[in-house]
């Protein structure tokens, strides 16, 4: 029985308050309250804040109205967008355009496969081995194949793409770049919660996504060699924000 969908099932401006809060609001916290200064990079980063707090009330008073614009294009377009009562169609493939998709998958997956080999000795080895430019091309193999492994209707092409998505997120998590992670994973839970045939529960939802926070937030602490104490792992969980949120470009 096929599904109708539900533009209103879990609205996007969920999910963009919820940034707006984790990467400009957090920090400002942070600073203002000199949380985790005795942790790495956190001396230089208050330090940092401090300098640049005469900036701060400027940057506090911008954040409503930068989200106010956001609900306000959002608003105008789902009007519009709505009024027009658009149909939603799927990517049907034919068997010449599937055949392609396989080759392709299967090129994704040598790919990745073979940079993953070659660079597997610097994977989880800490920040000194950051390369931005192997980061990248992990990163858009990765998207490329999630978008393609929701569309793709043939088993075996669909298997290729998730085992290369699944390479790419697990070295791009051992380079330290976990966020990327966290696309894949919403994703397969709302896919799990709308449109897969499988009844999951939204209490099982929440725990496997803690779940997931849990493993992220302890392999970075692994990678840094860091205590496995609670408060130090909330700085790590925090630590992606403040250190390369928006109140950083202040400084």
């Amino acid at each position: 029985m096929s599904k109708k969908l539900n533009f209103f099932l879990i609205p996007h401006n969920i999910f963009m308050g919820i940034g707006f809060i984790f990467y400009l609001i957090i920090p400002v916290v942070i600073g203002t309250f000199k949380y985790f200064e005795a942790y790495p990079g956190m001396m230089k980063w208050h330090n940092d804040f401090s300098s640049a707090s005469k900036n701060i009330i400027v940057y506090i008073t911008s954040i409503p109205f930068l989200f106010s614009f956001y609900l306000l294009g959002s608003k105008l377009g789902a009007v519009r967008l709505f009024r027009q009562q658009p149909k939603i169609k799927l990517f049907i493939f034919n068997a010449k355009e599937n055949f392609m998709l396989y080759l392709i998958a299967c090129s994704a997956l040598i790919t990745s496969s073979l940079l993953f080999i070659n660079n597997l000795n610097i994977s989880f080895t800490g920040y000194d081995s950051y390369n931005t430019d192997l980061l990248g091309t992990f990163a858009t193999i990765s998207m490329f194949s999630l978008f393609f492994a929701y569309y793709s209707r043939v088993k075996s092409t669909k298997l290729l793409f998730v085992t290369t998505l699944f390479i790419c997120n697990i070295f791009l998590l051992g380079m330290g770049t976990r966020m990327y992670m966290t696309i894949p994973i919403i994703s397969s839970m709302l896919y799990l919660i709308y449109y897969s045939s499988f009844k999951v529960s939204i209490f099982k939802i929440s725990f496997y996504i803690l779940i997931s926070i849990l493993i992220l937030v302890t392999v970075a602490t692994w990678r840094i060699e860091g205590s496995y104490d609670f408060e130090f792992m909330i700085y790590i969980f925090f630590a992606e924000p403040t250190l390369h949120g928006g109140v950083y470009q202040l400084t």
